[in-house]
């Protein structure tokens, strides 16, 4: 189901409560309720991350992807206004969001991921930096612990 066909069907509440209670597609839908100003919901970045961050560590993997694609956009804003321990860090939070989003499966992912490191050289800090988060993330997902805070900076 589409985004605009699920709060048409369901309206931002019900949504809401379901990603309350859990549901990755029912999180990732609210996270682009508020990217949008869908009906329901004030257009709130911060609240969109929040929600994807949510929909991303509870399985949806869209949401993963969408979440490695805001952290890169991130890692170039701070490139431009020359802050580079964040840059570093949300070019590590892309790379592991977008390698755990591939590694589930997502074409969409690997070429998102393919463009970011043709930036990056393979010996850089950075990469090794989010190849070792995104594989500390892929053991805990195989381990079913998507209810941990994957995304903080301790790592799971």
């Amino acid at each position: 189901m589409s985004f605009q066909q699920a709060i048409e069907r369901f309206g931002y509440p019900k949504l809401r409560r379901w990603a309350d209670e859990l549901d990755p597609n029912a999180a990732l839908f609210v996270a682009i309720a508020h990217i949008r100003g869908a009906t329901g919901a004030l257009r709130n970045d911060a609240q969109a991350e929040a929600w994807l961050l949510r929909a991303a560590n509870i399985g949806a993997v869209e949401a993963q992807d969408a979440l490695g694609l805001w952290s890169y956009r991130e890692a170039l804003s701070a490139l431009a206004v020359r802050d580079p321990a964040r840059v570093t860090r949300m070019t590590v939070r892309a790379y592991a969001w977008l390698s755990l989003a591939q590694a589930h499966g997502s074409a969409e992912a690997g070429q998102h991921l393919r463009e970011m490191l043709r930036g990056l050289r393979p010996g850089d800090k950075v990469v090794r930096l989010a190849q070792t988060q995104a594989a500390a993330w892929r053991r805990c997902a195989a381990q079913s612990c998507w209810d941990r805070e994957l995304d903080s900076p301790a790592g799971p």
